[in-house]
């Protein structure tokens, strides 16, 4: 669902949790071939547990 909202240009702002961790092989979110997205960072968090919040528009 995700691609295809970013396909039609249906999203205009981005929340984005990032942990450094990997448990495994999955899905990508942002599928190769996907035409490029200007978004640009409106504000970040670095939480005490390792995880950035990112917000973009």
């Amino acid at each position: 669902m995700t691609q295809t909202l970013f396909k039609h240009d249906l999203v205009d702002e981005l929340g984005w949790m990032t942990f450094s961790i990997i448990l495994g092989t999955d899905k990508r979110l942002l599928a190769e071939g996907l035409a490029s997205m200007a978004f640009s960072l409106r504000h970040h968090l670095v939480s005490s547990s390792a995880g950035v919040c990112s917000y973009y528009q």
